[in-house]
C-alpha cells in the first residue's frame, strides 16, 4: 500500500480484490474467467463468467471537520450459457460475491491501521437478458461508506 493511496483508491482495490479470490477451491459455487478493473466489451473477454470493477462515483456530506462519502463501486459480470443452465450460474455467481464481500465489510484498512469502510453492501442488481444469445449480462451497485477528516483524505 503507498502512503499516497485515498480510500476511495483503497476500497475499490479492495473489492477487486475479495472478488478475485472468487473459486471453487475456496468453496464458492463458481469459478471466475476474466477479472479485470475497468469497463470492457463483453466479447474481450478470454474467458467467462467475466467480471469487471470500475468506480462510479461517490456522494459527499459535510458535517463539521468532516466528510460522510457514499462510494459507490460497480460491478459487471458477464456469464455465458443456454436457457436454464445461465440463470442458474449467473445466481450461483452473484451469491458468490455477495458471501466473499460480507467477509471483510470493512474493506481492509488504511495506512493508519484503521478501517476503510463504515460499511458494505450491494444496493441494486440490474440483470440483462436477451442483447446477446449466449450472454446474461448482470451488475451490481457496491456502496461502501466512509468518513474522513477535510483535509486529510
Amino acid at each position: 500500500m503507498s502512503l499516497y493511496d485515498s480510500k476511495r483508491e483503497l476500497i475499490c482495490k479492495n473489492i477487486f480484490d475479495t472478488i478475485s479470490t472468487i473459486n471453487a477451491k475456496s468453496g464458492y459455487h463458481t469459478q471466475l474467467g476474466t477479472v479485470e478493473r475497468g469497463l470492457t466489451d463483453p466479447e474481450t473477454a478470454k474467458e467467462f463468467p467475466a467480471i469487471y470493477v470500475y468506480l462510479a462515483g461517490e456522494t459527499r456530506t459535510a458535517l463539521h471537520n468532516e466528510f460522510q462519502v457514499v462510494l459507490t463501486t460497480t460491478v459487471v459480470c458477464y456469464v455465458k450459457g443456454l436457457g436454464e443452465e445461465r440463470t442458474v450460474a449467473l445466481n450461483r455467481l452473484l451469491q458468490d460475491i455477495e458471501n466473499a464481500l460480507q467477509i471483510d465489510r470493512n474493506r481492509g484498512k488504511d495506512k493508519n491501521g484503521n478501517p476503510c469502510a463504515v460499511d458494505t453492501m450491494i444496493s441494486n442488481i440490474e440483470v440483462y437478458e436477451g442483447w446477446f444469445s449466449d450472454l446474461v449480462i448482470a451488475k451490481l451497485s457496491v456502496v461502501c461508506e466512509y468518513v474522513y477528516l477535510r483535509g486529510a483524505l
